[in-house]
């Protein structure tokens, strides 16, 4: 039975990903972000 968290936690990330798919948020391939966090260009 999901716990009562679950559910905030799925609105959560619904919220998130409706601003992923209007291109509100940006998403970073994972070798970039990678790159951003050693400071590298």
């Amino acid at each position: 039975m999901p716990k009562p968290e679950d559910s905030v936690d799925n609105k959560e990330v619904d919220k998130i990903l409706a601003r992923i798919e209007s291109g509100e948020e940006e998403v970073l391939e994972w070798d970039e972000a990678k790159k951003e966090l050693r400071g590298e260009d």
